[in-house]
Formats: structure tokens, C-alpha cells, sequence
């Protein structure tokens, strides 16, 4: 009795799964709406700046590689931050962060999970009409 029911249960996890992969399996929706954002792919460097745990702004440089990845379905952004301390030639990293970009075609919404330091964050992201866009996150 215990093999069916395993049996059962495993093969409505399967049916589910398959359900939920389908909710999202025309590829072509995807990848054209991430084709807005074709013009960040690459390599970039420049200033940048952050706010700090007390608020506090801190200067540094700021290295991405951005890509398209899995088919376009996906972009990866990976970013480093460079800092020099006074007195010194030598850059120190003080900030790094992972990121993935996509377009939830269930919602049809972008989404953008953002990983550093062992922790990761969903960020609400959206796309405006003049072409440029915003991405927090909710207190």
C-alpha cells in the first residue's frame, strides 16, 4: 500500500511540476521582452557610489559583466566594487554582487534576484516608457 500511494504522490509531483514548467515554456515572450535591455551586455568600468549601513555615501569604482545567458532567457550581471584606502596605490574589493535578470511571463513582470554576502534579495523592477528603469526593494 505504501509503494502506490508513493507511487501516486510522486507522479503528481511530476504532473505538477510539468504543469508549472509549461506556465512559462514559450521562450520566444522571454527573450524578447529582455532584447530591452540589450544595451547593458558587456563589460563595463566607471565611478559609482553607494549608501552605507549608516547612510553615509561611499565612492569607489564599480567593474560589471553583464551577459545573456541560457538562450537569452536569462541576463547575469556580476559586479565589483573597488575602493582605495588613503595613503595607498593598492584597490581593495568592498563590494561584490551577482544578479539575474529575467521576465516572469506568469506576471509579467521583471524580475531581478540580487545575491551578496550570503544573501540574496527579490527586487520589484520595472520597465518605464521612456526606456529607463527603476529597481528597489519594499521596506
Amino acid at each position: 500500500m505504501k509503494k502506490i500511494i508513493s507511487v501516486i504522490f510522486i507522479g503528481l509531483a511530476g504532473i505538477f511540476t510539468l504543469t508549472d514548467l509549461n506556465a512559462q515554456t514559450d521562450p520566444a515572450k522571454v527573450i524578447e521582452q529582455l532584447q530591452k535591455f540589450s544595451w547593458m551586455v558587456g563589460d563595463w568600468q566607471g565611478d559609482a557610489w553607494y549608501l552605507d549601513r549608516d547612510q553615509q555615501k561611499v565612492q569607489l569604482e564599480q567593474k560589471e559583466h553583464i551577459q545573456f545567458r541560457l538562450d537569452g532567457t536569462i541576463i547575469t550581471m556580476e559586479g565589483t566594487g573597488y575602493n582605495k584606502p588613503s595613503g595607498t596605490e593598492e584597490s581593495k574589493i568592498v563590494f561584490q554582487a551577482f544578479g539575474i535578470f529575467t521576465f516572469d511571463m506568469t506576471s509579467s513582470k521583471f524580475v531581478l534576484r540580487a545575491y551578496r554576502g550570503g544573501n540574496f534579495i527579490d527586487s520589484e523592477f520595472t520597465f518605464n516608457p521612456d526606456g529607463s528603469f527603476s529597481w528597489g526593494i519594499s521596506s
